[in-house]
């Protein structure tokens, strides 16, 4: 049996090094036959003199915020969106190497085979072998999995979720915990991460203690929580992390909740007034399909009788950033809705699967040569 797993592991490894050179190739000619679009501020101070052309723009959009995050802490406006724990192990990693690009793509890669690994040994947990192979093929070709290996927050964000969803399987609660609390100093919906835990409890013990709940929130909810004092202290705004969204240009709100048919009747409008030919039409429909796909997805796992705890999850960290009326960046949002992928992969037709992973693989590549050459995309 241990033999069977670690075939898999080293299979699935190898297809994501094999998908890491296709990136890698794409970019070669992209680079080559695509001007490159500049369209976020700093990439020529904060990435060009950092690596080659082949190398830096793994940092595009985002990544330019946590690396300058990581050198000169939290000191323009709008940056309080993107949450402390990847930028201080940057900085960490950087006082070894001396380049805050690399040190941000050792950790992302690192990041990612830990999370690989744990979501094969999650999916062993209630799914064939056959399956979680499939899982992890759509997964690695899903049109945003390129996210995975750049300067964003993505490997370790579900490294940490996945380990934490692994623990409390485990009845390893305090580490769970642990786990979560670093995950909500990773990114906000981390937080959800603690209803998780406090489920998996209640199921595993017929008298839960007061002190040990406590004591699981607390920790839970600590990478939370610091970040919110830090601000409070040094921008007198712990909440200054929304109230900055509609700075990065999306059509956030954060007056109001929008509810989420609403943000669906907003894009079925501009597809239907926006014109095709214009540049960010492709991206409209790209957010609508994706955020659709995943909400039925959502509606499939209840019927499939997914377990509980990972809907837990899914649903308000898909849910939360729909409320401020936008699918901005919903199809890599959707990542973290991971364990959505074990149901692919459980699907009993190979032909769909395949179809499936040929569909992904095809906007995968259009998704990843829009990023690569500065084109917005999620």
């Amino acid at each position: 049996m241990k033999k069977r797993k670690n075939s898999l592991w080293l299979t699935i490894l190898t297809i994501a090094v094999l998908v890491r050179i296709y990136f890698q190739a794409l970019a070669a000619w992209a680079i080559k036959n695509i001007p490159f679009k500049g369209s976020f501020p700093y990439w020529e101070s904060i990435l060009a003199d950092r690596g080659p052309d082949w190398l830096w723009f793994w940092g595009n959009f985002d990544g330019v915020h946590y690396l300058n995050i990581a050198k000169i802490n939290y000191q323009y406006g709008l940056t309080q969106a993107f949450f402390p724990l990847y930028p201080v192990l940057i900085k960490i990693v950087n006082f070894i190497i001396n380049n805050s690009l690399w040190s941000a793509l050792i950790i992302s890669h690192l990041s990612f085979i830990g999370f690989i690994y744990l979501f094969i040994k999650l999916g062993r947990f209630d799914f064939k072998s056959k399956s979680v192979k499939w899982a992890s093929i759509l997964l690695l070709l899903f049109p945003t999995s390129f996210f995975f290996f750049g300067v964003y927050t993505e490997s370790l964000f579900l490294l940490l979720t996945a380990a934490c969803f692994y623990y409390s399987r485990q009845k390893k609660f305090l580490l769970a915990s642990i786990l979560a609390g670093l995950a909500s100093a990773t990114r906000l919906i981390g937080i959800f991460l603690l209803p998780v835990i406090l489920w998996e409890y209640y199921q595993s013990v017929k008298k839960p203690r007061l002190t040990k709940l406590t004591l699981i929130s607390l920790i839970s909810s600590s990478g939370l929580l610091v970040y919110l004092a830090y601000l409070q202290k040094h921008f007198n705004d712990f909440l200054i992390f929304i109230n900055s969204q509609p700075g990065f240009g999306a059509g956030r709100q954060v007056d109001k909740l929008i509810m989420i048919y609403q943000v669906i009747f907003r894009y079925i409008k501009m597809l239907t007034t926006v014109s095709p030919q214009n540049e960010i039409y492709p991206v409209l429909a790209f957010e609508l399909l994706a955020s659709m796909a995943f909400i039925g997805l959502i509606i499939y796992a209840f019927i499939k009788k997914l377990r509980l705890s990972y809907l837990i999850f899914i649903i308000p960290a898909l849910l939360l950033p729909t409320l401020t009326g936008s699918f901005s960046s919903m199809p890599r949002y959707a990542l973290a809705a991971f364990p959505l992928f074990y149901l692919l992969g459980n699907l009993k037709s190979k032909y769909k699967k395949a179809s499936l992973a040929v569909a992904f693989a095809l906007i995968l590549t259009w998704a990843f040569i829009r990023f690569a050459r500065g084109y917005w995309l999620a």
